[in-house]
């Protein structure tokens, strides 16, 4: 795991940047022109809501509580803010949120290193319910790592480990949340096995995000990794003019994803 101390480190998830700019390990012809694989992400405006009761979150397995505008959402074990209250405010990602692909049964979103979070993710990638994230307006750090997946791309990509990290900011006027998930991700990746010299993707996020350092960090398990960092700028980071590598993607995949947001 990166030191999310570091300058920056979400998102998933991410996710499917993973296969941007890099080779891997092995041979293999070399693609011409762009690579084939489609970005799949499902994403969603991350928003302001206050729970209507008190409840605890306990070290394992989450708790459910019920939000004034969002139903009933899990606040999963993890989080800094075990005690919840109406008083509080949760930055709300939303159901269906992640990269449509297979994933195992019963797999959950990792939160700040805690695996049994109670914050589970569908057999096709996607959260299962609505997560709640204690926010404060002096930002409030989370590492959301998304489980094993086989991402749908145009074929697939495997990803072993996927990483959203970065700060949750609450805003008050407006009230909003500031966000380090993107709400889309676009653009064209390789598959396994593929090479990815000549992908761009470009990740799109809310509102006040400008000026943030967007840091993608991909370890292909095999020795190569590649670091790259941009600025936020019109609400999107673009990842592009990646350096070529000689060798393809892995054919089981990359080892890690991170994606990760600096601060304000």
């Amino acid at each position: 795991m990166l030191n999310k101390n570091s300058i920056t480190r979400f998102v998933a998830l991410g996710l499917i940047i993973a296969a941007i700019g890099c080779g891997g390990s092995g041979g293999g012809v070399q693609l011409q022109g762009p690579p084939p694989g489609g970005v799949n992400f499902a994403g969603h405006d991350t928003n302001a809501d206050t729970p209507t009761s008190s409840a605890v979150v306990p070290p394992a397995g989450g708790t459910t509580v019920t939000t004034t505008s969002n139903g009933t959402v899990t606040v999963p074990s993890g989080v800094p803010d075990t005690n919840i209250t109406p008083a509080d405010t949760l930055a709300i990602i939303p159901i269906n949120t992640g990269f449509l692909g297979a994933v195992p049964a019963g797999s959950q979103l990792i939160v700040n290193g805690t695996a049994n979070s109670g914050a589970f993710v569908n057999t096709n990638g996607l959260l299962a319910q609505s997560v709640g994230l204690p926010v404060t307006e002096a930002g409030t750090d989370y590492t959301l790592e998304f489980p094993d997946a086989d991402l749908n791309t145009n074929r697939v990509l495997t990803v072993h480990h996927t990483i959203f990290s970065g700060k949750f900011y609450l805003q008050l006027n407006p009230l909003r949340i500031i966000s380090p998930v993107p709400v889309d991700l676009v653009g064209r990746i390789p598959n396994n096995g593929q090479n990815a010299a000549g992908s761009v993707v470009t990740a799109l996020f809310g509102p006040g995000n400008n000026g943030r350092s967007a840091r993608l960090f991909i370890d292909y398990g095999n020795g190569f990794a590649l670091d790259k960092t941009v600025t936020i700028a019109n609400n999107r980071a673009v990842f592009a003019n990646i350096q070529h590598d000689n060798s393809n993607v892995p054919v089981t995949g990359v080892e890690t994803l991170a994606f990760i947001i600096g601060d304000l």
